[in-house]
């Protein structure tokens, strides 16, 4: 049975910011795979929108 993925880092530049206004940077890098029969790896970001205490999944994405 396959790992997952292991030993790297995932970082979103800047932290915080407004929909529709804000660019956001994400860097996924220095991830290592047990088997080279699993590369290239791909990758799935999602996002929430938090108003208040309502927290909701509002597009998922996923790049290659």
């Amino acid at each position: 049975m396959n790992t997952p993925p292991f030993g790297g880092i995932f970082a979103v530049s800047p932290s915080t910011g407004f929909e529709l206004n804000s660019t956001f940077a994400l860097r996924a890098s220095y991830w290592v795979s047990d088997d080279a029969d699993d590369l290239p790896l791909r990758y799935s970001f999602s996002f929430y929108a938090v108003n208040g205490t309502d927290t909701s999944l509002v597009r998922r994405d996923t790049a290659f």
